[in-house]
């Protein structure tokens, strides 16, 4: 195996660190939806009656309040100094040190996990958001807003309506919130490495790349970015949830890599924007999936090039 391909199957390998933090934010996610529950019973709102809207701004502002207080802020500040989540940085960083031996730097092993985790959690930015307000201030809104709604549209009903309304979509919301914000948490504290920790001689030397996941799975917006080069102070903003892209350095980059195209087929293309233009053309299925069926026939037949194509499926 390559450099990259080990570092990647190292990655993949830690992502069950971040499974379990994602299922304890489950866990506690679901004991504060039962509360909410109680409290549409409490409140009386399940029927209609006098003073139902007043009775529902008051149940909407305390699901606010207790979501807010019980659920997000405790979860930050568990994942601070979870044992997992230290864990987690530790090997981030001794991914790092490696990589920057591996391409002829120094590493001084100075960062530790519990220095660098909330310095790199408080960087974590999702489609421009802190990954932090995502849950202690926007969160709790969103469901207190949903709260209102379902009870708005369906009064004499809560009971069938609550998990598919309420439930199910907020648990998709926090695990998109825990999944970038986890793998972000790690790009960012090998940024830091690269940035604090190694001799100056290496850090002058190297950009970094933004470096997409190239199958089926990738959207317009990474696809576009692929390749390109950012400062080495550059802290990433994940363009959406779930964003699966990393920042590699340069030097670390210069080398072939594995990539899926049609049928799952798995071959190995240099990192220049080229190649990977080369490759989606080489791969019309996979094209017609991340471009759009229109703009991926566009594409493939040679009409476009690859960033006008990201542009017409709605890239950034």
């Amino acid at each position: 195996m390559t450099d990259l391909e080990s570092f990647l199957a190292q990655a993949i390998r830690q992502r069950k660190l971040e499974q379990k933090l994602t299922k304890y934010a489950l866990t506690r996610l679901r004991e504060a939806l039962g509360w909410v529950r109680g409290q549409i019973e409490f409140h009386g709102l399940t029927q209609i009656g006098p003073n139902r809207t007043e009775r529902l701004k008051v149940l909407r502002m305390e699901v606010e309040t207790y979501m807010k207080e019980q659920y997000a802020t405790p979860l930050m500040q568990t994942m601070q100094v979870s044992e997992v989540m230290n864990d987690f940085i530790d090997q981030q960083l001794s991914l790092a040190r490696q990589v920057v031996v591996a391409t002829g730097g120094s590493a001084s092993g100075a960062l530790t996990a519990s220095a660098v985790l909330p310095q790199a959690m408080g960087q974590v930015m999702v489609n421009g958001v802190p990954w932090g307000e995502l849950l202690v201030d926007r969160l709790p809104a969103s469901v207190a807003d949903k709260v209102s709604r379902m009870l708005g549209l369906f009064p004499d009903d809560v009971g069938k309506v609550f998990a598919d309304a309420i439930v199910r979509p907020t648990e998709r919301h926090v695990e998109a919130i825990i999944t970038s914000g986890v793998q972000d948490t790690g790009s960012i504290a090998q940024q830091l490495l690269w940035q604090i920790e190694t001799s100056d001689a290496w850090k002058t030397d190297n950009q970094q790349v933004w470096s997409a996941m190239l199958d089926s799975r990738v959207c317009a917006t990474c696809m576009g970015r692929d390749g390109k080069r950012y400062p080495m102070d550059y802290v990433k903003v994940s363009p959406h949830p779930n964003c699966r892209c990393v920042l590699l350095p340069e030097s670390f980059f210069t080398q072939d890599r594995p990539v899926e195209g049609d049928g799952g087929k798995v071959v190995d293309i240099d990192t220049t924007q080229r190649a990977t233009e080369k490759w989606l053309r080489d791969n019309p299925q996979t094209a017609r999936k991340v471009l759009g069926v229109k703009v991926g026939n566009q594409f493939v037949e040679g009409k476009i090039s690859l960033d006008v194509a990201v542009k017409k499926a709605g890239g950034s």
